[in-house]
């Protein structure tokens, strides 16, 4: 029943798969070099304004943002769907020390995400790290407050990866940053049941009202 769903990793075949659902508005954009590196605004309300953003002034940034405006009953909202640098090498594999060498690429995509949509609302999606990182502090001090740190028990996780031995890492890496001068918060969860067969990041689903 969510009025906007934003969604990462999508391409050409899923946007088949989901075009039975009831979203009369909806945005694609498909990296045409990454065969899961799209991602897709859905709306119930008329969208404008779409385009992607790309990183390319950020060394080692992969996945590009998607900006769309949302006319809303309560007005325009700026939104933006991002898939900031997953803490994995370009290769694909990962290291003990990637989610460290991998902070400064996410904290740059967080500030030329502010450079290019100053105006935005919300900034929602897969940060790849968990509350309080630098990218997300980027985004506080530009006044963005975080729905999953305020209303979600730090216990818990939004992304599940089964590792070796029965053993399962748990972080917090989805977020739903909105700017508290224009948008509150009143209500925020994670949807649990969407991780076994289908996605290791499980949604996050916040209900924002305007001042």
């Amino acid at each position: 029943s969510a009025d906007i769903v934003l969604l990462q990793e999508t391409n050409p075949a899923w946007e088949r798969r989901l075009a039975s659902l009831e979203y009369r508005h909806v945005h694609y954009h498909h990296p045409t070099r990454q065969l899961a590196g799209g991602c897709a605004v859905l709306s119930r309300f008329p969208l404008a304004e779409c385009r992607a953003i790309s990183f390319g002034d950020v060394a080692g940034s992969v996945f590009p943002a998607l900006a769309c405006a949302v006319d809303t009953p309560a007005g325009v909202l700026r939104v933006v769907n991002v898939h900031l640098r997953p803490p994995l090498e370009l290769s694909g594999g990962a290291l003990l020390s990637s989610a460290r060498t991998t902070a400064s690429v996410r904290l740059g995509e967080a500030r030329s995400l502010m450079r290019a949509c100053p105006d935005a609302d919300l900034v929602a999606g897969d940060f790849n790290e968990a509350d309080g990182s630098a990218a997300l502090a980027t985004l506080a001090a530009a006044g963005f407050g975080d729905a999953l740190a305020e209303w979600v028990p730090r216990r818990k996780e939004t992304h599940l990866w089964p590792l070796a031995r029965g053993l399962t890492l748990r972080k917090r890496l989805d977020h739903v940053a909105y700017r508290t001068a224009r948008l509150a918060c009143v209500g925020c969860g994670v949807l649990s049941g969407f991780a076994e067969g289908a996605s290791d990041h499980q949604p996050v689903l916040a209900r924002l009202v305007g001042r």
